[in-house]
């Protein structure tokens, strides 16, 4: 029993010492050439656990400016810092202090369109989808994403005629962690197409290859409405593979139809010496508002039963688009819309016509040539059409 308390006395001694070498341990500094300390300055939302963990170094690491400079630009590819520094002083220890000062990005918590008369937000949100473009809400800004919704914006509108509409983001400061951004959109007028003309082509004439076109025309004055003589180079291209179709089935199989040649002209030309009106000039909504005495409300939000805030909301809501509605229309008056015309002149290279030379059948061996030859639509000197030459490709 003694030597059993012993072997117990001793166990339970040395387990305090084990335990207690730590304390006596000397303390670790880095020495020369090392880094000895990090200091990171400048965070509002980010912790400085993190900001560190990104950074990618720490203490006790052989102090190199050449990885600093690495991770410098790799802190910059995150996309979370307006602005990087990165110092390094002489510390006590003889090692180096690591500075690091850091200017987040503020935070993107809104974003808006204004009102127009050609693109509502479904619309333009649908867009964007398409594009694959997420302007990030709630994440930190991104002046690169924003200049990308705006192009999508022009492209949709000029896809609607409007080739000289005009999309511009405004950033507002909301505090100083987060923005709102706005996007102005003043369509302009749309440009129509007022004759279609061909360059170079002596096969068919030119009201033969304006047939051809299926969802482009030049305007005419008993359906001046129709959206067919909006111009849109993207729906030029489409609808002049028509033409290259049917010269292709004739035979001319090289046929080139080039980018047409635009002259644009003003319907109006007093309109359009008229000078852009600037917009913030112009009341917005919130003076709009303000003009209806819809801020001196002064009732204490306290008094009232959820019913009736629900209402008093719901009341807001209708004044504030209401306003906004106006506004637009504002806008659209104070901006002139001087009607262009363009007028298409498109260069044409026919080619050649090919025609069938001898046509040989090989390879048979289970029916006869004579057989097989009622079967090929082609005969010795037959034009060489290219809708024949599809079907023998894809026959069985």
């Amino acid at each position: 029993m003694g030597r059993q308390r012993r072997i117990l006395r001793s166990t339970v001694l040395t387990a305090l010492l084990v335990a207690m070498l730590p304390c006596f341990a000397p303390a670790v500094h880095a020495g020369p050439g090392e880094i000895d300390q990090i200091t990171i300055l400048g965070l509002r939302r980010m912790t400085e656990d993190a900001a560190k963990h990104a950074l990618g170094v720490d203490v006790g690491d052989p102090y190199d400016p050449a990885v600093l400079r690495g991770r410098f630009k790799a802190l910059w590819r995150m996309g979370l810092f307006e602005s990087i520094r990165i110092d390094a002083e002489d510390g006590p220890e003889g090692g180096k202090v690591v500075v690091v000062r850091l200017e987040e990005r503020a935070y993107l918590t809104s974003v808006d369109y204004s009102e127009n008369s050609v693109l509502n937000r479904t619309q333009i949100e649908d867009r964007l989808r398409e594009r694959e473009i997420s302007i990030g809400l709630g994440k930190p800004i991104d002046l690169t994403v924003i200049g990308d919704v705006a192009s999508a914006i022009r492209d949709d509108l000029a896809e609607k005629g409007h080739l000289d509409g005009k999309v511009n983001a405004d950033i507002q400061d909301l505090s100083d962690t987060t923005r709102a951004v706005r996007f102005e959109i003043v369509p302009g007028g749309k440009t129509r197409i007022r004759s279609i003309r061909f360059d170079g082509n002596a096969v068919f004439k030119d009201k033969k290859l304006r047939q051809q076109l299926k969802i482009t025309e030049p305007r005419r004055w008993w359906w001046p409405w129709s959206g067919k003589n909006l111009y849109h180079p993207l729906k030029w291209d489409q609808d002049s593979i028509n033409i290259r179709d049917l010269y292709q089935n004739a035979g001319y199989l090289d046929v080139r139809t080039k980018a047409p040649i635009l002259e644009f002209g003003e319907a109006d030309q007093a309109a359009s010496e008229i000078e852009e009106v600037d917009l913030s000039t112009l009341p917005t909504a919130d003076d709009i508002l303000a003009e209806w005495g819809a801020d001196e409300d002064d009732i204490d939000l306290g008094t009232l039963t959820p019913k009736e805030l629900e209402k008093r909301t719901e009341k807001q809501i209708k004044l504030r688009k209401k306003a906004e509605k106006k506004a637009a229309k504002i806008r659209k008056k104070a901006q002139p819309k001087a009607k262009r015309w363009v007028d298409l002149k498109v260069p044409v290279v026919e080619g050649p016509q090919y025609r069938t030379g001898e046509v040989v059948i090989e390879g048979n061996e289970v029916f006869p040539d004579d057989s097989l030859r009622l079967m090929v639509p082609l005969r010795e000197g037959d034009i060489l059409r290219n809708n024949w030459l599809c079907l023998l490709y894809t026959s069985p």
